[in-house]
């Protein structure tokens, strides 16, 4: 026990990410999850997505020109849950941009608000998508943090793993402090040991991480920018431990600011580059899709590898287990 918080003391080691370390680089920066309707919606009306490259551009997000995709996903059902069945105009103008795909469900926190034959509207949106754009279910899950009710979240959530198993697709899942019965719901529902899962901000324990391997071994761990913080010891020690074809590097944006980016060991600064999205003076800062920049930094630095060897492996895993062809 004494060797096990020992090793936990240990400086989280620093990395180093400036506007010279990303121009240089080979590998092109994919982000696994993140909510590109959460941060529209805190936009003003004159800075609102019209494209994605544009929104880029003006809000000067990438300078490098690194961004390679990402993955947004619609989890709010007052986005999506409308009469008429009509895709949101947001899914709409981000379908067409390079390399963005999107995901499609309902959080656990906002499952009491889903009304009668959601997932049929669902179904209508998905079948809507002409370009092969949606590429998974959720994010679903059970979140016990929330005082939702538990059996309501647990009846979306079989729901939700119907449906993928129905349409075939990815299930992209949010689990906090409901792992034990997450597992349940997931067995109950007989979704097959070896459906493509991306266990979406993962911060529990390696014995937590090997229970859900166990018997979901074709899930793969996604990790946001709480790599980060130097108080996430367990989150240091699973990144440790996996293998980087289990890994997926998120920003779960706008959530979740990075630290530190100045080779400095334990530094618990907020980055500095990428540049977060910042509206106005004063403006509440909001991490943005190439933030996911300094998870793989952070990584890299974990597991003594390199920021392109940990870039091109987050891509190869983001492409298989949505089925990513291009």
């Amino acid at each position: 026990m004494a060797a096990h918080h020992s090793r936990n003391r240990r400086p989280l080691p620093g990395y180093v990410l400036n506007e010279t370390v990303v121009s240089r680089l080979n590998e092109k920066v994919m982000d696994s999850h993140c909510h590109i309707d959460f941060i529209d919606n805190k936009l003003k009306e004159k800075d609102k997505l019209e494209t994605w490259s544009i929104q880029m551009s003006n809000l000067k997000l990438d300078p490098s020109n690194k961004f390679g995709g990402m993955v947004t996903n619609f989890c709010q059902p007052r986005d999506w849950d409308r009469l008429g069945c009509v895709q949101p105009d947001l899914m709409i103008k981000l379908q067409y941009a390079k390399g963005v795909y999107y995901t499609l469900g309902c959080h656990p926190q906002w499952t009491h608000e889903l009304r009668r034959c959601w997932t049929k509207r669902m179904v209508h949106i998905i079948a809507q998508d002409r370009l092969g754009k949606c590429v998974g279910i959720g994010e679903c899950g059970l979140d016990y943090h929330h005082k939702v009710n538990k059996d309501i979240q647990k009846k979306a959530f079989r729901h939700q793993i119907r449906l993928a198993m129905k349409l075939g697709m990815p299930l992209v899942i949010h689990v906090r402090d409901a792992q034990n019965d997450a597992l349940k719901v997931m067995r109950d529902a007989g979704l097959p040991r070896d459906h493509s899962i991306h266990r979406h901000c993962f911060t529990g324990n390696i014995q937590q991480m090997n229970e859900w391997m166990e018997q979901f071994p074709n899930s793969v761990m996604g990790f946001t920018n709480l790599v980060t913080f130097p108080s996430a010891t367990d989150v240091h020690d699973v990144v440790r431990t996996l293998s980087m074809d289990k890994i997926v590097l998120e920003t779960d944006a706008p959530y979740f600011l990075p630290k530190g980016g100045k080779g400095i060991p334990g530094d618990s600064r907020p980055a500095l580059y990428p540049p977060v999205i910042k509206i106005g003076q004063g403006g509440r800062p909001m991490s943005q899709p190439l933030n996911v920049l300094n998870v793989a930094a952070q990584v890299a630095a974990i597991k003594g590898s390199t920021l392109e060897k940990v870039l091109a492996a987050n891509t190869r895993n983001i492409h298989r287990v949505y089925n990513i062809k291009s």
